[in-house]
């Protein structure tokens, strides 16, 4: 999306960043760079290029959707959708070479029978502990025997996602390698040229498990997956910027209430600082109070709530004047401090930024 003089809240996306992250990440290693949510936020047919140049050798998606964008803009990546397909996405999944997801009877069945071209690829997911989607190991051997009497689907990899790699703790996230790995052993037995890929941020950041291929996510971005994490510990840069401007000031008295339900009150003689974006835009609705970086380096604190269009800042002392830019995510408030204010994940500020705030581009040296 372009930026709009009408509307001047934009979202910068840093390219070099992304590109430095991705290649990071890889260390030399197969990646498959996980561009779900919109690229948690960022714009996935923005920071594709980027991602591809920092060395990722293939893209994983939650929905058909999120595939058929990345394909509309040209990438010649291999596609992994993380879940099975229903039965009228089959055709497209095929058209496109988009390799889904089987973990079920059912999902075999239904891929292996709908109409269209063979052989067709499929991964299969194991689960270790997520209780979310994938065949729980001990269930494995069936599985594997309903895929024998579908020769055209090609078993052409097999993965897992930890639930407890970012506890500061290994144990768990060791045992459960440890399990998919004897998984993968006996799915090797029968599929020999599976690819096996593991690791989320967390993972790939602090534990070199072995497997073909890691599969990060918000790490790709520059955002740390948890607290004991920080992404600027482990050298990535965050990659997205938001900026605003001005738009009103209005002058306030001690005492003088504002919000809904005069959740604030004016502490003492001063100025609100009315910026033109709110929850409607992806901004937390509690702020906590935040701390923001105006253009000339002045600090205001955001009131703890915003409105659907709206978030004020306070000013008790010189206000900013009308049209100045406030970095609202960036270097100086960071996605950390988001969720520290607000109660929420790294993950959780990005991807809730919505599609009425326009993404740029741009590569900082």
């Amino acid at each position: 999306m372009t930026p709009s003089p009408r509307r001047p809240t934009v979202a910068h996306l840093d390219l070099a960043a992304i590109e430095h992250n991705t290649a990071l990440l890889a260390a030399g290693r197969p990646l498959i760079a996980v561009v779900k949510a919109d690229a948690y936020g960022h714009g996935a047919e923005h920071v594709l290029p980027a991602i591809t140049a920092g060395g990722a050798t293939g893209l994983a998606v939650a929905t058909l959707d999120e595939a058929l964008t990345l394909r509309s803009v040209g990438t010649k990546l291999p596609i992994l959708l993380l879940t099975e397909p229903a039965g009228d996405e089959i055709d497209d999944l095929l058209h496109h070479h988009i390799t889904p997801t089987l973990h079920t009877d059912a999902g075999i069945y239904r891929y292996a029978t709908a109409p269209g071209p063979a052989p067709r690829p499929a991964h299969l997911k194991i689960d270790v502990g997520m209780a979310r989607l994938g065949i729980r190991p001990h269930k494995l051997a069936p599985l594997l025997a309903r895929l024998d009497t579908h020769p055209h689907i090609h078993l052409t990899g097999c993965y897992t996602h930890f639930p407890c790699a970012d506890d500061p703790d290994p144990a768990r996230t060791f045992a459960q390698h440890a399990t998919f790995t004897t998984a993968a052993t006996r799915i090797r037995a029968r599929h020999p040229h599976a690819t096996t890929h593991v690791a989320n941020t967390a993972a790939t950041l602090t534990r070199r498990l072995t497997a073909d291929a890691v599969r990060p996510g918000i790490g790709l971005y520059g955002l740390s997956p948890a607290p004991h994490l920080p992404a600027a510990a482990h050298h990535l840069r965050p990659a997205l910027t938001l900026t605003t401007i001005v738009e009103h000031l209005r002058p306030v008295t001690a005492g003088e209430p504002a919000l809904y339900g005069h959740r604030w009150h004016a502490p003492c003689d001063g100025h609100l600082a009315i910026l033109p974006l709110g929850y409607g835009d992806g901004i937390p609705r509690t702020l906590g109070p935040l701390t923001v970086t105006a253009a000339d380096g002045h600090r205001y604190q955001t009131l703890p709530t915003a409105t659907m269009d709206r978030t004020l800042l306070w000013c008790p002392d010189q206000p900013p004047t009308l049209g100045t830019t406030i970095t609202l995510l960036g270097p100086d408030t960071t996605a950390d401090q988001w969720a520290d204010a607000t109660g929420r994940t790294t993950y959780e500020i990005t991807t809730q930024l919505t599609g009425r705030i326009p993404r740029t581009t741009h590569t900082a040296p």
